[in-house]
């Protein structure tokens, strides 16, 4: 399910791209902040705020998760993000970094005592108009330790995604 995710986020954001050339907008050489909602692939909705340079891009977002079934799960999920930017075209952005994720709350009944995520992101980043911007990220490899009632570490090759929204001041 979420190598079928990311393929349709991947052939949607393709057709932006390839779109680019009706798309008059550049994007401005300076530093703006922006209000980020996002959705990821296990279902997490977020909300952040994210500093966007010409070169790099750095972010802060909480988001969580709230099952109401069997499976008792509400968790909050605070975590930041970080790294580099790269210019495809006038509108459109190549971004990589690191993501830091915490994890707090109920995980199928499990109370979750200690936790944390870490790992590389790429990103590609496309400019709607002057203040909104499409962005789709995906975690090639993702690290997370975690304690409930016993002790979990687990590795992800091709760990998750995401698709966000921006809205630039």
């Amino acid at each position: 399910m979420k190598k079928l995710f990311i393929f349709c986020v991947l052939i949607s954001f393709a057709t932006i791209v390839s779109a680019n050339a009706t798309i008059n907008y550049k994007v401005k050489e300076t530093t703006r902040v922006a209000i980020q909602s996002a959705i990821t692939t296990g279902g997490n909705a977020t909300i952040g705020l994210v500093l966007f340079a010409p070169k790099y891009e750095l972010g802060i977002f909480g988001g969580g998760k709230i099952i109401d079934n069997n499976s008792k799960t509400e968790l909050f999920t605070p975590g930041v993000f970080g790294g580099g930017r790269y210019f495809i075209t006038n509108s459109t952005i190549f971004a990589f970094g690191l993501n830091l994720l915490g994890k707090f709350g109920k995980d199928n009944g499990q109370n979750i005592k200690q936790y944390y995520g870490i790992g590389p992101y790429v990103s590609l980043e496309q400019m709607l108009t002057d203040h909104v911007m499409l962005s789709i990220w995906y975690d090639p490899y993702f690290y997370e330790y975690e304690k409930t009632s016993k002790e979990t570490t687990n590795t992800h090759d091709f760990g998750s995604g995401g698709l966000g929204l921006e809205y630039l001041f």
